[in-house]
């Protein structure tokens, strides 16, 4: 048998691939699941080495944290002690394992050497002595298991906030949420330079660049931008590090700026408030500003503070002006762009977002955001295209818009429990919810249940007010949704993309529809700049969307 046991999710096999060969070449007798041969019962060969195993090495990732297979592997090492961790994209942790010291170990950074040395340095220490005998480097068979099903049944390719964004949207309902993506705003970039280290500090010209003279507050600065861009609970450190670099140099408008976005998205990562995240989004918004008038971000954040209210023009006007100040900030750009696809001029959102691309092309942010347009669009294989674009990327929530689409699509019965094993993935529902959940979807889906007779059995979906509204579409409730829609008790927006959706009977197509873009204002901001993609004014000022 093995000494050291690897669990992973299928899509990072690559990456697992590189770290078996180099715990083998250290002497290691490595298990993983390549070397099941074909015929062999899979699971019980599984449980055979797992159980026998000196040491379980789990590798999270985006993946990882959402496989089921990947969480019971762990918590066999966990309860057995002999659980070794690391994550090899840096995602976290999911709850129940983030007590265990977690490694950063990316086979594919280009330098993996440090971090591979301090994993092999880890396993020695678990295992009492090195490693004695030396091996090559492991070779994968030419033949996996054949005709004995998977290993894992992958929850899929990769996603906070609400959980899906389009049909979708759905936020996690306690503060350890790790992503929530369903208005996944995000700074996705800005002018700061990759953090310097003692070895190579930032250069003058960096430093000024930022707008700062002073090493420390630079290192911050960079810091907090990193965790601002990963969003989850990550942002808990951008708002310390932000506070932190503004503590060392008060004149450092951008990480103002910066602290502005955390805390207007905070509402959604970290259950703020409302109202208190958007104070101290405008206060350190009008810091910036005051600081350096020339800063496009703060002028976006006071944009988007506009849209919650329904104040769409003034809205425009201040991602335009942002825009004129930085025509390549990916804030402005992104948030514009969902502004856009809210009132229904899909091609502009999308060709804002392509140009917010440009600038960071490896934002899965950005690419879940193409995909709700093109979704809105009713163009599903684009829309599919870049949901799984996000996910390689790195974003959780974009399987579970995937899955909305199969349901959209009629593939109601597998994509039902698909969808349900996700949301336990993601702890908003427990698993003994999984089946009954997926049952309650279907039959929703399927109009023999009505919402409020069955909801309530699912506290977490209960509570979520965006969730039930994605129920109450999939069940047909279509003047209840567009209600709760219009009173956007979350005041985030991220439920107004579901009013262009598909879902028979779809949501336009409602008497309620015209009465709900009239009390938003919708209507008055179409009449000014221009009638959106899919509508056209009829007489006596009435119009229809197709």
């Amino acid at each position: 048998m093995a000494t050291v046991f690897i669990s992973y999710a299928r899509p990072d096999r690559q990456k697992v691939s590189v770290i078996a060969a180099e715990l083998e070449a250290a002497g290691y007798e490595v298990w993983w699941d390549r070397q099941v041969a074909g015929g062999e019962e899979f699971t019980a060969v599984i449980e055979q080495e797992l159980q026998a195993a000196q040491l379980v090495l789990v590798c999270w990732s985006a993946d990882g944290i959402v496989s089921k297979w990947v969480r019971d592997e762990a918590t066999v090492g966990a309860e057995q002690d002999k659980l070794v961790a690391l994550s090899l994209d840096g995602s976290m942790p999911p709850l129940g394992f983030r007590q265990y010291h977690c490694l950063d170990v990316d086979p594919e950074a280009g330098n993996p050497g440090p971090s591979m040395a301090e994993l092999l340095a880890s396993i020695a220490v678990r295992l009492g002595q090195p490693p004695t005998r030396p091996s090559p480097p492991a070779t994968a068979p030419a033949q996996t298991a054949a005709g004995s099903g998977q290993k894992r049944f992958i929850l899929s390719a990769a996603l906070m906030v609400s959980i899906v964004v389009a049909v979708v949207a759905l936020r996690t309902g306690s503060d350890d949420a790790a992503e929530r993506s369903a208005n996944e705003r995000s700074s996705v970039s800005d002018t700061a330079a990759t953090p310097p280290t003692a070895e190579d500090p930032a250069s003058a010209a960096e430093l000024a660049a930022v707008g700062t003279t002073s090493q420390e507050a630079y290192q911050l600065y960079g810091d907090a931008r990193q965790l601002l861009n990963k969003r989850g609970l990550f942002l808990r450190g951008a708002i310390e590090k932000f506070g932190q670099a503004t503590a060392l140099d008060p004149q450092l408008a951008r990480a103002y700026a910066g602290l502005s976005v955390a805390h207007l998205v905070s509402s959604n990562y970290l259950r703020t408030q409302p109202a208190l995240s958007r104070k101290r989004a405008r206060s350190n918004a009008e810091k910036a500003m005051e600081l350096d008038p020339t800063l496009a971000e703060p002028l976006a954040v006071l944009g988007w503070i506009e849209l919650e209210d329904n104040h769409w023009q003034a809205s425009m006007d201040l991602f335009s002006k942002a825009l004129e100040l930085e025509p390549d900030n990916t804030t402005a750009l992104q948030w514009k762009s969902e502004a856009l696809m809210y009132l229904g001029y899909f091609q502009q959102a999308v060709e804002l977002s392509e140009r917010a691309l440009e600038v960071d092309p490896e934002s899965a942010v950005l690419e879940l955001i193409m995909g709700n347009a093109y979704w809105a669009m009713h163009d599903l294989e684009s829309a599919q295209f870049h949901f799984r674009r996000s996910e390689n990327l790195g974003g959780l929530t974009a399987v579970l818009n995937r899955a909305a689409i199969d349901l959209e699509r009629g593939r109601t019965l597998s994509a039902s429990l698909d969808f349900a094993e996700h949301l336990f993935a993601f702890e908003f529902i427990t698993e003994a919810e999984v089946r009954p959940f997926a049952q309650f979807l279907l039959d929703a889906i399927n109009h023999s249940v009505a919402v409020d007779d069955r909801v309530s059995e699912f506290p977490a979906p209960a509570s979520d007010s965006d969730f039930v509204i994605v129920l109450r579409l999939f069940a047909g409730e279509t003047e209840k949704a567009l209600k709760a829609i219009e009173a956007d008790v979350d005041r985030d927006k991220d439920t107004f993309v579901k009013i262009w959706s598909d879902i028979q009977p779809a949501p336009r197509h409602h008497p309620y529809f015209k009465i709900f873009v009239r009390n938003t204002g919708m209507l008055d901001y179409w009449l000014a700049n221009g009638w959106p993609d899919v509508c056209r004014p009829l007489a006596d000022d009435d119009f229809v969307c197709n």
